[in-house]
This record gives structure tokens, sequence and C-alpha cells, in this order.
């Protein structure tokens, strides 16, 4: 006995027969083309966006160290006073432009204040992040001090840190 109806009855085709054909078929196989053509040139095989990438980003790790250079227990240093100011920024080689990413200052006090050369303050900077192909990291200091007559004195340091260092130790002494 047949059955009353049948698939083709109902307005669809059976998969076998949709396949067979070769309209569809070859219809299947430009779908097929078009989408792994489209896929594959969206991607650069070369590596040269994941280099570029990996160029632009700078990670270091500044290791600070802060100390009297002597204990200063002599009352010629009574009333001697110094600050310190340090400084990390991105400085555009191309056009000198410094951009400060982090400063922190230690105001002016007497200089005994400072930790002593035996227990140094120490404490670490980590940078990590992408900069512009001109940009490097740039560590400042300054340091000013007052004597017991109001005399200033001042030194300023500051050096690039190239890309390929990752880590730097920065020894200050006062």
């Amino acid at each position: 006995m047949k059955p009353a109806f049948s698939i083709q009855h109902l307005g669809v085709l059976h998969p076998t027969t949709l396949f067979n054909s070769p309209r569809i078929r070859t219809l299947g196989l430009q779908l097929v083309s078009l989408l792994s053509f489209a896929l594959l040139s969206g991607c650069n095989l070369g590596g040269d966006a994941f280099s570029a990438t990996v160029q632009h980003r700078i990670e270091h790790s500044i290791n600070y160290r802060i100390a009297r250079a002597k204990e200063y227990s002599e009352p010629i240093y009574d009333q001697t006073r110094a600050s310190l100011t340090l400084t990390l920024s991105l400085e555009d080689l191309g056009n000198g432009r410094n951009t400060v990413i982090w400063d922190t200052t230690f105001s002016m006090r007497s200089i005994r204040e400072f930790p002593a050369p035996n227990t140094p303050l120490v404490f670490q900077k980590d940078i990590k992040r992408n900069v512009n192909p001109n940009e490097v990291l740039r560590i400042s200091q300054s340091l000013q001090f007052r004597d017991r007559d109001n005399t200033v004195w001042s030194e300023a340091k500051g050096e690039i840190i190239p890309r390929d260092i990752r880590f730097k130790q920065l020894d200050i002494t006062l």
C-alpha cells in the first residue's frame, strides 16, 4: 500500500534529490569558494601585522632604590633639606615631545627624613603599553637641596630606556 502523501507533495525536496541536481552542486561549490576567498583574503599570512604590533609595544620594569648617601649626623646638616621628583614619560623621537605617564614627588624635607643607607626605599613601576613607532620610555629624576644658608643646588638626570631592555635598576642617593 502506498502512503497517502509523499514529501514531494508537501513542497519539500528530499535531500538526495536536492544534492543530485548538477545545478545545485555547482551553486554550492561556488558559494563555498566565495566564502573561503572572503575569509582568507582578510588574513595576512606574511606575519607583518603581528610583528608591527610587537614592535610598538613597550614593557619595562623600573626598580627604584632611594636612600641617603650617609647619615648626615653632623651639625652642619641640621637645616639641610631636599626634594626629589621621579618621572616616567614617553618621548617622541620625531618631534621631541614628552608625555608624562607617571610621576611622584618627595616634597622638600629634612635630608635626614629620607631612608637610611642601609634601609633604602625600594619600589617598582611596571610599564606595559602600546606606543607610536617613534615613542620610547624616558626616565628622569630631579633633586634639589637647600642648606642652612638657603643656598639651592639642583641636579637633573634622564635617560631613554631601549625597547629591548625589560628591567632597569635606579639607585638614587641624596
